[in-house]
């Protein structure tokens, strides 16, 4: 065997060119000019500044940079990312500014003072414009006629109940057409430009959104993306989700009558023991509009004496009322709301996930026995006794990966929302997801995954089945496609 040879072709192998080397970690001048780019990222899609009595997160950016504009040495060092000069406030210009200048001495030298303030034509530059420094503004839309009369009938949808708002997700930014709202104005977004994708497969490019007040932009999708999260709702059309979970499970005809509105709501109370409780939702059906149902709900234990807002509404047909209550309550009732307001303690209150809420709905109108995990906040779907035999996966003889991954992502995974698993191709796991053979480097053919979550002892796993690879070389990233989740345990 002829080991230099065999380095040599290893070495020489077009993989190891585009391998990069590890990029060093993150230095505190790094994180401050993080700090400072999510403020400007602020600023490009609000046009204005962070102010100090809206949300958590925007008075941490105003605090944040009123401690840059007091400090002179971080004030200098992020001057040159100061693109919007938020660093450099106008000050505004006074009367007595204007007499001093009026009476500069040098004014008295010479006869037309507008030279002065002329610049000669040969300093005059073109400024160029660098597509790295490209701001997006917001701007009037010319062409406003051809949307004024959707944002009416999204506004009139809204009022009857035909529309509903719904928690933002990554997903909705794939179809331009849709309405979202942001910062309490609807915005349409009605096209993405430069398209691609990062390495979460997120789509990434430049939205051209429309503002219901005659304005538009084409601020970046990613920077749109977090605003939504931030503060920011889309608009569904609750006929589409009628047809999806309801209309087609019941027989629904245009003769039948709903049998009224299942509903999602989050509580608006200022008591502080409320108020502080992420993922706190109530969970019901009412026979009228939900609109009509929580007219009064300051007043009314039963939305603990506090108004609440609409999450999400569906209209339901044909349904056994108080068996689906029944079922939805029953799902989550290890995470029943403990409280008692006067001598009332409301049931219908649950801190889980609207996403979980959302599948259980799903789960219960399509007939899937399901439980819901409150330590994962997960909603695991169940099969018989006789479906779950004949389910029964032979994995012997299979070539399977094992990988450590985060929390959040394993129960992604095992809630079937993340289909893809991505691993950078490094020198030191270059053996682990690929093979030499004649020259030539291959990738390694996996049947499943093992997925660990972290490193302690008894640590949760469950194996997944591995549909496809593929190596993308730009991004020298090995992607998984995960299919069936075959078995969810815990390591002894």
């Amino acid at each position: 065997m002829n080991i230099e040879k065999e380095l040599q072709d290893i070495f020489n192998d077009p993989l190891f060119a585009d391998v990069k080397p590890t990029e060093l970690k993150q230095t505190s001048d790094d994180r401050l000019v993080q700090s400072f780019e999510e403020i400007n990222s602020f600023y490009e899609l609000h046009h204005r500044l962070p102010g100090e009595t809206k949300g958590m997160k925007e008075k941490l950016m105003f605090n944040r940079l009123q401690g840059f504009l007091n400090d002179t040495e971080k004030l200098n060092q992020l001057l040159p990312y100061d693109r919007f000069e938020l660093l450099r406030p106008k000050q505004p210009i006074t009367e007595t500014d204007i007499e001093a200048f009026l009476n500069d001495p040098l004014l008295d030298l010479v006869d037309d003072t507008s030279d002065i303030l002329t610049v000669p034509e040969h300093l005059k530059k073109t400024p160029k414009i660098d597509a790295s420094d490209y701001i997006a503004q917001r701007r009037k839309c010319e062409d406003f006629h051809l949307y004024r009369d959707g944002f009416i009938k999204v506004h009139e949808e809204l009022k009857s109940g035909k529309r509903s708002f719904v928690k933002f997700t990554s997903s909705q930014l794939e179809n331009p057409g849709c309405y979202f709202v942001l910062d309490g104005m609807l915005v349409y977004l009605a096209e993405v430009l430069d398209q691609n994708r990062d390495r979460k497969g997120r789509l990434m490019g430049r939205s051209i959104c429309i503002f219901e007040n005659g304005t538009m932009s084409d601020v970046k999708l990613d920077t749109l993306r977090k605003a939504l999260y931030e503060n920011g709702y889309t608009v569904r059309e609750n006929s589409e989700t009628t047809s999806e979970y309801f209309n087609t499970r019941f027989n629904a005809t245009t003769d039948d009558k709903p049998s009224g509105y299942i509903y999602v709501l989050k509580s608006l109370s200022d008591n502080p023991e409320i108020k502080t409780i992420e993922n706190l939702y109530k969970i019901g059906f009412s026979s009228t509009t939900v609109s009509e149902r929580i007219a009064n709900a300051e007043h009314e234990p039963t939305y603990l004496n506090a108004k609440v807002e609409i999450v999400a509404s569906w209209k339901a047909f044909n349904m056994n009322v108080a068996m689906f209550e029944s079922l939805i309550h029953r799902v989550f009732k290890d995470v029943r709301l403990q409280v008692k307001i006067g001598n009332h303690i409301p049931e219908e209150w649950f801190v889980v996930p609207y996403s979980a809420i959302e599948k259980a709905i799903q789960c219960i109108i399509k007939e899937i026995p399901i439980s819901y995990d409150a330590a994962s906040q997960i909603v695991i779907e169940h099969t018989s006794a006789e479906n779950a035999e004949k389910q029964t996966i032979d994995t012997t003889g299979w070539k399977i990966l094992t990988l450590n991954i985060k929390e959040t992502y394993f129960n992604e995974i095992i809630a079937s929302a993340k289909k893809e698993e991505y691993r950078l191709l490094k020198s030191s796991t270059m053996n682990k997801y690929t093979y030499l053979d004649e020259g030539k480097r291959w990738l390694k053919k996996y049947d499943a995954i093992r997925f660990f979550v972290g490193y302690h002892k008894n640590r949760e796993s469950a194996l997944v089945e591995v549909v496809d690879a593929v190596y993308k070389l730009d991004e020298q990233t090995v992607v998984y496609s995960l299919g069936r989740v075959i078995e969810v345990g815990e390591r002894k």
